[in-house]
């Protein structure tokens, strides 16, 4: 069973992983980004809504995830993140690497564009 739903759109992958994001999770998510983003998708937003956990093999998964979109010219958002994801992000100094969104609700979301920030609207389910 997945541990992660996504969806495909005009070079943005909309990433929603369910319940935590851990060394048994990530391996699966991680695949299906390397498989894409050679094929053109380098926006990755990570709607975190139902994460509810993160552990240290998370966290690092996050990191070398911004490194390879970043290398192929993309930009990682993170969205939504609970109260416990955002104040695991900060007690690691995390919250300063990645761009991050509280709104659920907002009809678009800003993320990069060849450096540049750009609105793109994006239609979470």
């Amino acid at each position: 069973m997945k541990s992660f739903e996504y969806t495909l759109e005009e070079g943005l992958i909309v990433l929603m992983p369910d319940g935590g994001i851990t060394s048994r999770s990530y391996p699966e998510i991680e695949s299906m980004i390397a498989d894409n983003v050679p094929r053109g998708y380098t926006k990755v937003i990570a709607d975190m809504a139902r994460v509810e956990f993160i552990d240290s093999s998370g966290l690092d998964f996050l990191l070398r995830l911004k490194k390879m979109i970043e290398s192929a010219g993309g930009c990682l958002e993170a969205l939504n993140p609970s109260y416990y994801i955002k104040k695991t992000l900060k007690a690691m100094h995390l919250d300063r690497f990645f761009n991050i969104s509280l709104d659920a609700e907002g009809a678009s979301i800003e993320i990069c564009n060849n450096g540049a920030g750009v609105r793109i609207p994006v239609h979470l389910n």
